[in-house]
């Protein structure tokens, strides 16, 4: 499942909004506003204009839902990599072998990055940017600190994953709970 970038979801949006119109002012022209058709008109044209930005919307949505969920994966294997005497940037590329789907891709990206010269800083906040969940924007800025302090930063990793993992889980109890609701 690909990234829906915000530019997409407009264009999307607009040429939705659009064709409701079009379609309403078809249906006025041949109809009239009493008649019982110009309703069922109104109608299609309210399922074809809302369809197209939901389904954007979820894609978008489960594509960020699936780099949370492999967040405390890819930390462990940070912190299981660096234990074993790779350094951070080689670890982060090593964990991000280890993991499937658009995290994945995600890690790639920003290796690709730095390859091609940029930081390892500046590459974790384009990660930031482009997954801009909550949780991507705390494992990321925690990773540039550790980054930046250096040292024994393997002790960090494995307590952020644990962290990571807890919270994901206090997160989908609270979903469940106010399921019912």
């Amino acid at each position: 499942m690909p990234k829906v970038r915000r530019s997409v979801k407009q264009a999307a949006g607009a040429l939705s909004i659009l064709l409701f119109f079009v379609i309403v002012f078809l249906g006025l022209a041949n109809y009239g506003f009493w008649d019982p058709m110009f309703h069922q008109i109104l109608n299609l044209a309210l399922i074809l204009a809302i369809l197209p930005i939901t389904l954007l919307d979820t894609v978008d949505f489960r594509w960020r839902s699936s780099i949370e969920k492999a967040l405390p994966r890819f930390l462990e294997g940070i912190a299981h990599a660096q234990l074993t005497g790779l350094t951070l940037l080689k670890a982060f590329k090593e964990a991000g072998e280890g993991i499937t789907g658009p995290l994945r891709d995600e890690v790639r990206l920003m290796m690709a990055k730095i390859s091609w010269g940029m930081e390892f800083e500046d590459a974790l906040r384009f990660f930031m940017k482009r997954a801009d969940t909550p949780l991507a924007r705390r494992v990321a800025m925690l990773i540039i600190e550790a980054n930046r302090s250096g040292g024994v930063v393997e002790r960090i990793f494995t307590p952020l994953a644990r962290a990571t993992s807890t919270f994901q889980t206090m997160e989908e109890e609270r979903k469940a709970q106010l399921k019912p609701y």
